[in-house]
């Protein structure tokens, strides 16, 4: 897990998933990519989980003005270089100057990534790894897949609870 040192995640209140990633290199995205575009059930299921697991922390889904979004990534058959997809991140790396190359880091097979991202910037605020080793069986691929959503979005600080001013 990874913070960003200026991240002010007590401030977040509520989130929208980012759609999918674009390839930086501008080569279309293909099953040979992410598991996530050869199996679109298994985004689906990845997605909902991702929602669900943030709402069970307390976060409120927000499609128009959410404190935060979310970026997914993952990978079952090549190495995962998250600096090779784009959520029209400027910035994806510390320290956050506009615009910088974002670090190339890599993730072995299997690895799943979640960003929590500032909207509007896209300044990368937090980012979670995981594992799922997914296999030939599209079931047992999305029982892992949202094990491993859960098990990272777990390590996400929950908001601070919302203190209303008592009128006496």
């Amino acid at each position: 897990m990874l913070v960003s040192p200026d991240a002010n995640l007590a401030t977040l209140t509520s989130f929208r998933l980012l759609p999918g990633p674009m390839r930086r290199d501008g080569r279309p995205p293909s099953g040979d990519d992410d598991p996530m575009i050869s199996n679109s059930i298994a985004n689906r299921a990845f997605r909902a989980q991702i929602t669900r697991s943030f709402q069970s922390r307390g976060y409120v889904l927000n499609e128009m003005n959410p404190d935060f979004v979310v970026a997914f990534y993952a990978s079952a058959h090549e190495r995962l270089d998250v600096g090779a997809w784009d959520y029209d991140n400027p910035t994806t790396s510390w320290p956050t100057t506009p615009r910088q190359t974002p670090a190339v880091v890599q993730y072995m097979e299997g690895s799943v990534v979640i960003d929590v991202l500032k909207p509007g910037t896209r300044q990368l605020l937090w980012r979670g790894e995981g594992r799922a080793e997914l296999g030939n069986d599209p079931a047992e691929s999305i029982t892992l897949l949202t094990k491993a959503a859960d098990a990272i979005v777990s390590k996400f600080p929950p908001p601070l609870p919302r203190v209303v001013a008592d009128r006496r």
